[in-house]
């Protein structure tokens, strides 16, 4: 008799939830037409977005939990319009993504009233104006994508408030002012991609105070001054982008307390004094850009310890001695650049143990000697640029021999033997 009542109870519940679901739905629905109404859709992916349809769980682009619209993704759905604020009732949306279309406009400041959204993605549009102080707002926002449109004005300092923030990316805008001090509340901060930027003043020491802060990317800015030495906090640091700037000084020797390090990109910039060798106790660095500096002094032999890198350039500067052999230890390295400088000596024969060395460029030096025959070894050369030093004697013949060179530039040097046979069975070879 219980359970049979219970039955009842139950029956007599579920029309009121049926009830109370649909009303949800509808409302959502409503929301998400308003919101269709700023938009263009000139290939009709939102063709489904209507009156009539049963649930918008089903509409392009909608993703739902509990019956609930919980995520929006209208990525490359070749959109133009302008955003609406409608959307901002929908209250547990937790993903809005409208990347990747050709939508104008500023952003909406209702945008603060998202109560629980952790990823807004609206990069690669035509959006203009600032960005919204408001936005600052949105207490659980993970990831904010604003990249790749014509946004003008400061970053904003009330950024701090974003204490869930793991990811900030808002490269390719027209952003100017400084790097807001108040960056270093953001202790979850992960990523900082804001390149191509007219940001101006020093990188600020407070970013170190971002312990969490993995990738630093600035490129392309108007930064200037010297680097905080207290980079050496940031212990997750892998990935370390400031090319293009006007940055000058000399590199901090503690970077090289910066383990984790992959990448260090500071090409293009005004800095001085020595490559420090503290560098080379980066044991994890693939990618090392130092090229077009004003760097003097020797290579230190030290960096033949990056036991992982691939690409090595230190062209355009004003390095002295001679290219340290300890180079020829790096057996994963495919870039060695180190044209337009004023290295002397003759090439270390170590470099020819290098099988995936496939492009090499020392030409515009000082260097002497004759070219090393273990580049004879080199099995994956693509590029070898020896011009415009002081080599002699004669081309390795069997240069190429075991590779697909394509490019070979050893003009204006002392060299006495024609070319060999071997090189003319490349019908695209460039001398």
């Amino acid at each position: 008799m219980i359970s049979k009542w219970r039955n009842c109870q139950i029956l007599m519940l579920f029309p009121w939830f049926f009830i109370v679901y649909m009303s949800a739905g509808e409302q959502e629905a409503q929301l998400l037409l308003q919101f269709k109404e700023g938009l263009v859709d000139s290939n009709g992916s939102l063709r489904n977005w209507n009156s009539w349809s049963s649930s918008p769980c089903l509409w392009n682009g909608i993703g739902c939990f509990n019956f609930h619209v919980a995520s929006i993704n209208l990525y490359g759905f070749n959109l133009s319009g302008s955003l609406s604020s409608s959307i901002c009732e929908l209250r547990f949306l937790t993903i809005l993504n409208v990347s990747k279309n050709l939508i104008s406009g500023p952003i909406p400041r209702g945008f603060a009233y998202f109560r629980h959204l952790e990823i807004l993605d609206l990069s690669t549009n035509q959006l203009h104006g600032e960005i919204p102080s408001e936005l600052c707002l949105l207490a659980s926002l993970r990831k904010l994508f604003l990249s790749e449109n014509f946004l003008y004005g400061q970053i904003p300092s009330a950024i701090s408030n974003l204490t869930a923030l793991e990811e900030l990316v808002i490269y390719r805008n027209n952003l100017t002012g400084t790097i807001p001090s108040s960056i270093r509340f953001l202790k979850n901060l992960r990523v900082i991609r804001a390149g191509l930027n007219s940001l101006s003043g020093k990188v600020p020491v407070e970013l170190t105070q971002c312990r969490s802060l993995e990738i630093l990317g600035l490129a392309q800015n108007a930064l200037e001054g010297s680097l905080p030495r207290e980079l050496q906090e940031l212990k997750n640091l892998t990935t370390l982008v400031l090319w293009q700037n006007r940055l000058s000084g000399e590199i901090p020797a503690e970077l090289g307390n910066c383990s984790n390090l992959e990448m260090i990109a500071l090409n293009h910039n005004a800095f001085i004094g020595s490559i420090p060798r503290e560098l080379g106790k980066l044991s994890n660095l693939k990618k090392l850009y130092l090229y077009t500096n004003r760097f003097t002094g020797t290579i230190p032999s030290e960096l033949g310890n990056c036991w992982n890198a691939l690409e090595i350039d230190l062209s355009e500067n004003r390095l002295t001695g001679i290219i340290p052999f300890e180079l020829g230890q790096i057996q994963s390295l495919r870039l060695l650049h180190l044209f337009e400088n004023l290295l002397q000596g003759s090439i270390p024969r170590e470099l020819g143990q290098l099988t995936q060395l496939a492009r090499i460029d020392l030409s515009i030096n000082k260097l002497s000697g004759t070219i090393p025959l273990e580049f004879q070894n080199l099995t994956s050369l693509v590029y070898l640029e020896l011009s415009d030093n002081h080599l002699h004697g004669v081309i390795p013949p069997l240069l190429g021999s075991t590779s697909k060179l394509a490019i070979l530039d050893l003009s204006n040097n002392n060299l006495t033997s024609p070319i060999p046979p071997n090189l003319c069975k490349y019908e695209k070879l460039t001398f």
